[in-house]
């Protein structure tokens, strides 16, 4: 059985190494492009070193010595730290609903305007959105869009169709203001929408990933965290896990993903349909970057992934409705809010 062992060891030096260099990212206080790379697969870590234990028990076998002791329990403490990570997708939160009307919110990645516009009407209709927010949206997926009817149902919109990957539009049943962009090297923007059950602010966000810059994605990010500070709602393509450092400081100042409030458990996004670097059953989705993130102040009725044909993300979903009546808010976000709000009265008046 030496090939066994062989094969043991190879096994053992591989899998612990790679899943320890993810663990170390997911460790590190500030993100650098191999950190960020790495942190992204924190919770396929489990798989190598799920593979490093069954390893460790083929190769003591034939002699178990303190060596494997301390090996194993520095593997068995490293699996119960991503264990820790994991489990709030898997266990889900309370929230109690106050019984006011909520509103149901489609995130999706266009790639470029590639994505099967009739799919994503037909998703709208289906799930009787009220809000949509695409990213990459261009000049030919927003005239396909109108040409199939989304002004009929979405007659309010903000935001812009562009010839790149940087256009993002927010559409919605119910009346948009104030209006303003985060100055994302991919287009992102706040704006208030005027829901029945009374206003909320929505950021829609496509920060640029950290392939290309991760300076460039850690000051993003830290526009997008300032922008968050008054918004109700962060949805859209974030290039971002749950275990970066910026979606965690997200987690500080309040949000939480719908997934992990639902407890859907790991639901990746990306890849999808097989447009990922390689080609086919190669590219399967292994990366969560598409969220939508609430506040306390909100609870999630429905969260689904939604797959749409022709682009390389899955649409999130979710339909939310308020934990806490308007009036409970916090003080402070409630103040800043009439603050800006009058601030644009004043300057429209002007």
């Amino acid at each position: 059985m030496a090939w066994l062992r062989a094969f043991a060891w190879l096994t053992l030096a591989s899998a612990a190494t790679a899943a320890a260099g993810v663990t170390v990212s997911r460790l590190w206080p500030t993100h650098t492009y191999p950190t960020a790379i790495l942190t992204s697969f924190t919770p396929l870590a489990l798989v190598g070193y799920g593979a490093s234990l069954l390893a460790i028990a083929i190769l003591g076998r034939a002699s178990w010595h303190t060596g494997w002791t301390l090996v194993t329990i520095a593997v068995l403490g490293a699996t119960a730290l991503h264990l820790i990570w994991l489990a709030p997708g898997f266990t889900g939160s309370v929230a109690t609903d106050s019984g006011a009307p909520g509103f149901r919110l489609l995130t999706i990645n266009a790639q470029r305007g590639a994505a099967d516009d009739e799919q994503i009407l037909a998703a709208v209709d289906e799930l009787g959105i009220d809000v949509l927010v695409v990213e990459e949206i261009t000049p030919e997926l927003a005239q396909r869009l109108l040409d199939n009817g989304v002004m009929a149902r979405f007659p309010h919109g903000s935001g812009e169709a562009k010839a790149t990957f940087a256009g993002t539009v927010v559409f919605s049943k119910y009346p948009l203001r104030n209006e303003r962009a985060v100055p994302t090297y991919f287009d992102s923007l706040v704006v208030t929408v005027d829901l029945p059950s009374g206003p909320i602010d929505l950021l829609a966000v496509h920060p640029v990933h950290p392939i290309r810059s991760a300076a460039n994605w850690r000051r993003e990010h830290a526009l997008i965290r300032a922008s968050a500070r008054d918004a109700d709602v962060v949805a859209g393509d974030f290039n971002a896990t749950l275990d970066h450092q910026p979606m965690r400081s997200l987690g500080d100042d309040g949000f939480r993903s719908v997934a992990e409030i639902a407890g859907t458990g790991w639901a990746p996004t990306w890849p999808s349909n097989g447009r990922g670097r390689l080609p086919g059953p190669l590219a399967p989705r292994f990366l969560q970057i598409d969220h939508i993130m609430v506040r306390e102040a909100w609870a999630v009725v429905d969260v689904r992934r939604v797959p749409i044909a022709r682009t390389d993300h899955t649409g999130v979903y979710a339909e939310i409705t308020r934990a806490t009546p308007p009036a409970q808010a916090s003080p402070n976000r409630a103040e800043a809010s009439q603050t800006r709000r009058e601030g644009s009265l004043s300057a429209r008046r002007k």
